[in-house]
């Protein structure tokens, strides 16, 4: 049971999974949420990667910041947490923070809200829906 990573060209991710199935409705529903948050990390990464910078300085109000080279960098995401090798800007002196362009924002805003934590990731979506929607 597992997923690999097949190719990546352009914006397609193709990755290949397999599912044990069981004689236990149970048990085949973990390995299929298994098999699926595994699938949902690896296309997370790939989407976090495909935002990243080419490392070149970039100009944010006046200021010029300069790239450190790729670090590891940890994300939370619906499927699980998800560490990629990102390239991290700072300005001379000051902290290291990793760069997301404003159109991954909207993208990696998708944690949890506090209330939500004790259910099932897969379902937060779902649950948000019908809180905002009154249902």
């Amino acid at each position: 049971m597992g997923v690999q990573l097949i190719s990546i060209e352009g914006t397609k991710v193709k990755m290949e999974g397999t599912i044990e199935l069981s004689r236990s409705m149970l048990t085949s529903e973990e390995n299929i949420k298994h098999c699926l948050n595994e699938t949902g990390c690896i296309a997370t990464a790939s989407a976090l990667k495909y935002l990243d910078t080419d490392g070149s300085a970039i100009e944010i109000a006046g200021s010029v910041m300069r790239t450190k080279g790729e670090q590891p960098k940890a994300y939370q995401s619906p499927y699980g947490e998800v560490v990629v090798n990102r390239h991290v800007y700072q300005r001379s002196g000051l902290s290291v923070k990793p760069t997301v362009p404003w159109s991954g924002r909207a993208e990696l805003s998708s944690l949890q809200p506090h209330c939500l934590q004790n259910r099932c990731p897969q379902n937060w979506l779902m649950v948000r829906h019908e809180m905002f929607n009154g249902i």
